[in-house]
């Protein structure tokens, strides 16, 4: 419901993404239950990784963000592409945090939308790798840290000659 709400708007949603134990990819922007579902002390803090698709969509992930959320389950990535691929004019902003960078290939594929994504690390190397496996996805560097790192981190993707990039995101500070 977020990203149909977010694409209405006209807005790119942005979708952490982590792998379960039986090998799904699912949105959700931790790498636990804790925050954002309402799961049971013996698994809320579990690594997703950890638990089965199955076990994660027995949950609530809509209830703590007000009551007309309740009932929201924590999607697939699968099913966000299947609204996406319905609506060419959306986009959708991936957030690398523990994915098979393969299997995320095959499954942008199979969908057909690798022009509707923009990939994001804070690591070039698998900007570079996922730029090979779907050339397609834009990608986008996100660089944050201190100044000095900062400026340390661009000059490096500036020496690349900015492989495997299509745009660079600094997260500056205040």
């Amino acid at each position: 419901e977020t990203y149909r709400y977010a694409w209405n708007l006209g807005g790119l949603p942005e979708a952490d993404i982590y792998t379960t134990q039986d090998d799904v990819i699912i949105c959700l922007h931790d790498k636990t239950l804790a925050r954002t579902t309402n799961a049971p002390d013996s698994i809320k803090n579990k690594d997703i990784s950890e638990l089965t698709f199955a076990q994660i969509r027995e949950l609530d992930a809509g209830i703590y963000f007000g009551s007309q959320f309740t009932g929201q389950k924590v999607p697939s990535l699968a099913e966000v592409f299947e609204e996406l691929k319905a609506h060419p004019e959306w986009q959708l902003y991936l957030d690398l945090k523990k994915v098979d960078l393969e299997k995320l290939g095959a499954l942008i594929e199979e969908y057909g939308v690798g022009r509707q994504i923009i990939f994001a690390h804070n690591r070039q190397e698998n900007l570079i790798r996922f730029s090979q496996i779907a050339p397609e996805v834009r990608t986008m560097l996100w660089i944050g840290g201190t100044p000095e790192e900062i400026r340390g981190k661009f000059q490096a993707a500036l020496d690349s000659g900015f492989e495997g990039l299509n745009q660079v995101q600094l997260h500056l500070h205040h």
